[in-house]
């Protein structure tokens, strides 16, 4: 038996099946264009030279639905059987060669909706009742397949427009956080910088008494308020992103923040393999990120545990803190919480999925997954 199957291999296998049951020597699956003016060939067999059958069939890509056998099945709505195709009154069957000899073909529905036709030909004897009976079951069933196989274009194609939708935003987004982290370095910090230096001067002419101590606190805050800009700098773009091995240093530099800032240790576990393309290390980074924010702000943990690992085409990434652990489901149902929300929604987005487990009193896990192409 030899398939040709330009669409579906489930529809083949219907098709090739369709042959065995009817002692048919050819068939093929039409289905209805959107113009309903002819018919596109999405699944077709033969049976071989080498079972004593007929070898090098021609069969045409798109069948016009008048003028012919199979068209006619469309047209009527109904089966249609003929004992000598060649002389029946639809018609030739344009394209097919050699020339068809006794001929049943069957419409294929799809919710009570003619979407297609199953048909089989060159049977040595005609076609009985039982064979249409029975070609009428493999309908059932192929009509079934193609709305399976649209249900998977359609997601495939869903899929890729968020893929596409993910890749833009990630443009935008990445753009805006360049402008905006040129705009604080060239600016607001040389201003900073400024400020820090007529400070020192005037500390120094000042004498010792209250009106220092104030320029003391005043200098303080606005050394606190350098550290917290060059800490927005480093969220922003980190530079070591696009380079090889990149994620893995930018982690850990993040990870000395976090604990020279909240005296949290971080540590970092990573599984060997090769580097993750930038697109991707920089969703992975903005998610941890955001996950080692929440672990400070919230969890009054003492450790943090990063840990990277390849799996499934992809890259897993676990946040595990030893803090006092939350309520997940009242967490997600009370306000305040949004962070949580864009993780999973830019995990779904990116193709991939997000975790999160906590117990009171047992830490907090946040996992998730992306594709190595995520962005």
């Amino acid at each position: 038996m030899a398939c040709g199957a330009p669409d579906e291999p489930l529809l083949d296998r219907v098709v090739a099946h369709s042959l065995e049951v009817t002692h048919s020597s050819v068939g093929l699956i039409g289905l209805l264009a959107r113009a309903r003016d002819h018919l596109d060939l999405v699944a077709a067999c033969r049976v071989s030279a080498s079972m004593g059958g007929a070898c090098a069939w021609a069969l045409p890509r798109v069948i016009p639905v008048r003028g012919n056998l199979i068209g006619a099945v469309v047209e009527r709505g109904r089966s249609k059987t003929s004992d000598d195709a060649g002389a029946d009154p639809d018609g030739t069957e344009p394209g097919i060669r050699p020339p068809l000899r006794t001929f049943l073909g069957v419409p294929l529905r799809l919710e009570g909706v003619l979407i297609g036709v199953l048909a089989v030909a060159n049977k040595r004897c005609r076609y009985t009742a039982a064979d249409e009976h029975l070609l009428t079951a493999f309908a059932d069933h192929a009509a079934v397949a193609v709305d399976n196989t649209r249900l998977r274009r359609r997601q495939r194609d869903a899929d890729d427009s968020r893929r596409r939708l993910h890749r833009q935003l990630l443009v935008v987004t990445e753009t805006e956080r360049r402008c905006i982290a040129a705009d604080i370095h060239d600016d607001v910090m040389q201003k900073l910088t400024a400020v820090e230096l007529r400070l020192q001067r005037l500390r120094a002419r000042l004498p010792k008494g209250p009106e220092r101590l104030l320029l003391e606190d005043v200098s303080a805050m606005v050394a606190q308020t350098d550290d917290a800009l060059r800490l927005l700098l480093f969220d922003l773009r980190p530079p070591a992103l696009d380079l090889p091995g990149g994620l893995s240093s930018a982690i850990r530099t993040r990870l000395q923040m976090l604990e020279r800032d909240t005296g949290i240790r971080g540590e970092l576990r990573e599984a060997p393999g090769e580097d993750v393309p930038p697109r991707t290390a920089r969703t992975v980074f903005r998610l941890l990120r955001e996950g080692l924010i929440n672990a400070a702000t919230h969890s009054g943990a003492r450790h943090v545990l990063v840990v990277l690992d390849r799996r499934d085409g992809g890259l897993l990434a676990r946040i595990d803190d030893d803090g006092c652990g939350f309520s997940v489901a009242a967490a997600e149902a009370s306000p305040g919480h949004l962070g949580l929300t864009l993780a999973r929604e830019r995990t779904d987005l990116a193709g991939g999925w997000f975790r999160l487990e906590s117990e009171i009193g047992a830490g907090t896990t946040v996992e998730f997954w992306l594709p190595v192409d995520a962005g």
